[in-house]
Parts: C-alpha cells; structure tokens; sequence
C-alpha cells in the first residue's frame, strides 16, 4: 500500500453510498493485513470531516430547496445521487479503489 492509498479507500469507501462498498472494502482491507490501528485513524479522520460537511451541505439544500420546489425533492435528489454514484459510469472509480485494496474484478 502507498502512503496514501489506505486514505484514498477509505474516502471512496465513504463518500459511495450504501453498503455494497463499504463492507467489502473495509473487510478486504483486514484481510490484505491492513493494522486495525492505522485503519481506524483514517477512518475517524474521514468521518469526523464527511459527517459534518454532508450535514451542512444537506441542510443547505434543504432550506434552498424545499421553497422552489417542495419535499418532494428530497426523493428526487436520492435518486439523482443514486444513479450518478452507482451508474456505469463509475465503474473506472471502483475498479480504482479494488485495484488499491488488492481485489480482483471480473471485467
């Protein structure tokens, strides 16, 4: 692993919702012999700045949006969001993050 590389994983672990990348990511990690130590500092680091900053950001949203165009964009954004980070198209990015992590992909 590079110095950053385990820093790197872990955003992308984060920032890709649901769990059909955070779990496999994290447990690969423990299983190419990644210290449980160095992991949980970089995951605390990520999520102390993640969790606070989505937070404000959708808070933001909130109060910008739900004046033009009611609740109903919530939903609407929770797809957007869905399709853009889950579609083809970022198949390059987790084909990144398994090649950092040491896991094979088919394709």
């Amino acid at each position: 692993f590079e110095p950053g590389s385990l820093l790197l994983v872990v955003v992308v672990a984060r920032v890709f919702p649901g769990p059909a990348i955070l779990l496999p990511t994290f447990s690969g990690l423990g299983l190419v012999g990644i210290p449980f130590a160095r992991f949980a500092l970089r995951s605390a680091l990520v999520t102390a700045l993640y969790v606070p900053v989505a937070l404000a950001a959708t808070t933001l949203f909130g109060y910008a949006i739900v004046p033009l165009l009611g609740w109903w964009a919530w939903p609407g954004l929770f797809a957007l969001s869905a399709v853009g980070l889950g579609g083809p198209w970022s198949r390059p990015l987790r084909r990144r993050v398994a090649a950092l992590i040491g896991l094979k992909t088919g394709g």
